[in-house]
């Protein structure tokens, strides 16, 4: 999928330096791999609000029993 953007003149330098630098075959790259970031992290925080809403609930053997699909608890934050 092709879009454009627009984005600060730092962050702009930034990409322009990962890309030569050869952290990152192309801007389009770099900006996949941030955004896929920020993927992983919404999603982990997702996962701690409902696991805490769920705790102790009466259905928390249901979450129990979804809870199993690769994600495991590091004991870290990530929000």
């Amino acid at each position: 999928m092709k879009m454009s953007v627009n984005v600060p003149d730092v962050d702009y330098q930034f990409l322009e330096r990962v890309t030569v630098d050869g952290t990152y075959s192309s801007r389009s790259a770099a900006v996949s791999a941030g955004v896929k970031l920020l993927r992983e992290r919404d999603m982990a925080r997702d996962y701690a609000e409902d696991f805490a809403r769920w705790r102790g609930s009466e259905d928390e053997s249901l979450w129990e029993s979804a809870s199993g699909d690769g994600i495991e608890p590091s004991g870290e934050s990530l929000v």
